[in-house]
């Protein structure tokens, strides 16, 4: 439901903003100054949110539509916008915040379509702007094969090629002549190959590959948002569930499970201290198999919150939960907090979710 998605959202940027429950959960700006205000503002502008199995774009456009508020909130302490400034606004939400990839390519078709009308409603004027071209933000690929983005190495004596590669994707997000526009993608490319030189060096990667295709975020550490609703009852084999939870003797191996691999994965798309919220399956906190998953979030993560789900929420033939947790280490005494609603009558289905703290 729309209302689980935007709490999820909302959770998401409390944990990146550091809390302001007043300002995401209730508008109120009341206690935020103008200074404050453009601090939080100049903060929501450099966000990156990744959904890594975005599917049809649930998230995605949840994200812009709480960005969108947000801005607005904040901008009021300022000055005021005008609807013609929503267009625009969006626009540069997604151009700037917002990155998706999924397997399927009809998903993310129909992802990217969202995106465009929830763009296209904004406009008001007699003759529309051509609709932005999303190729190289929300992509068709494999989330899972390719390596750790975070261990190819130091880009930072390549920025020259980063920024290039990055300026180059936002020009062709709003290029629309197709000579122009042809032109760009081969740039692009160009600028792809050689930065697959030195991130791979002598190797062929396979997948979507993290550390090439969204170099301009890991060259600043990784995403501050990792966001899903990842696929449940996927079996991988063995060489690729090892290269999340390399065998050892004597311990458990981790399931085949697709999520348990995605969750892997989207921790190692976080920068340090970024925030990731999920929904999935119960079953990583209650069998066997996923032990070895728990502990990477016992020793690499502090969650947050834990929120078990009525079976009405969300159509699964397992039981769901919400997990929020902040890659870091966590502290001596860090404590959870864990929300029971298996027993919400669904009478409460369209009430909005941010009635109760977590």
């Amino acid at each position: 439901p729309k209302t689980v998605v935007s709490f999820m959202c909302r959770e998401a940027l409390k944990g990146y903003l550091g809390g302001y429950e007043e300002l995401i959960d209730n508008d109120d700006t009341s206690k935020i100054n103008v200074i404050e205000a453009r601090e939080l503002f100049s903060k929501l502008q450099n966000i990156t949110i990744c959904d890594p199995a975005c599917g049809s774009g649930a998230y995605l456009v949840g994200m812009l539509h709480e960005l969108q508020n947000l801005h607005h909130l904040l901008d009021t302490r300022v000055t005021e916008m005008t609807a013609r400034d929503d267009y625009h606004l969006k626009l540069e939400i997604i151009q700037k915040n917002i990155y998706g990839v999924d397997i399927d390519s009809f998903a993310v078709n129909i992802a990217r379509l969202r995106l465009w009308l929830s763009l296209a409603v904004e406009y008001e004027g007699d003759k529309p702007e051509p609709l932005p071209n999303l190729d190289f933000k929300i992509e068709v690929g494999d989330s899972l094969v390719s390596p750790n983005p975070q261990e190819t190495g130091d880009v930072g004596f390549r920025a020259e090629y980063v920024n290039r590669f990055r300026m180059k994707k936002e020009e062709y997000l709003i290029t629309y002549e197709p000579g122009p526009k042809s032109v760009l993608r081969e740039e692009i490319l160009d600028i792809r190959k050689q930065i697959i030189e030195w991130t791979h060096p002598g190797q062929r990667s396979y997948g979507f590959d993290w550390a090439v295709d969204f170099v301009e975020v890991f060259s600043d550490g990784g995403f501050d948002i990792t966001i899903a609703n990842p696929p449940y009852g996927l079996s991988c084999e063995d060489p690729l569930r090892f290269q999340y939870f390399p065998r050892k003797k004597s311990e458990d191996m981790q399931s085949k499970d697709s999520y348990g691999l995605l969750m892997a994965r989207a921790l190692q798309l976080l920068k340090s201290g970024g925030f990731l919220t999920f929904i999935v399956s119960d079953t990583w906190r209650t069998i066997r198999s996923h032990r070895p998953l728990r502990s990477k979030l016992l020793q690499e993560t502090s969650v947050e919150h834990v929120i078990d789900l009525p079976s009405w929420i969300f159509s699964a033939t397992v039981n769901t939960c919400i997990l929020s947790l902040r890659k870091l280490v966590p502290q001596e005494g860090h404590t959870l907090t864990a929300v029971d609603l298996r027993n919400l009558p669904s009478v409460n289905r369209q009430r909005k979710w941010h009635s109760f703290r977590v």
